[in-house]
């Protein structure tokens, strides 16, 4: 599908106008276009690096707490609690893949409403669950 891009230049010196024609989204007619494309491109991968910091960073800090489960079974954890190391690898089993199976479905209703709905909702959720 072409589409026609706003930005025009003068050709010849005849005064005529062409309009930039651009068949496919790398093969722009015309130099103005390309800076253009050059410029968003530049600007969304710094808006892309500054989203990808903030979630790893987060990330990062979710997988920390659930490390530290494991860093607290290495001391007299399970013997605090009455349980064998059986029921601490099933429950951290359980745990893990109920997050997993859980997380897919969520990031789908994410994409369909969109994380500035679909996020509060959760909170709000959260905080009417007993």
């Amino acid at each position: 599908m072409r589409m026609l891009i706003g930005l025009t230049r003068t050709l010849g010196g005849r005064g005529e106008k062409k309009r930039c024609v651009r068949p496919a989204l790398g093969d722009l007619t015309c130099e103005a276009s390309k800076r253009w494309i050059f410029l968003l491109q530049r600007v969304l991968r710094r808006i892309d690096l500054r989203i990808m910091l903030w979630a790893f960073v987060t990330f990062f800090a979710l997988d920390l707490d659930r490390s530290n489960i494991s860093q607290a079974n290495t001391d007299s954890f399970l013997q605090d609690l009455n349980i064998t190391t059986d029921d601490f690898n099933l429950g951290n089993t359980l745990f893990r893949s109920s997050f997993l199976i859980a997380e897919l479905p969520s990031q789908l209703v994410s994409k369909r409403l969109g994380p500035d709905v679909w996020i509060p909702s959760q909170v709000g959720a959260r905080d009417v669950s007993p």
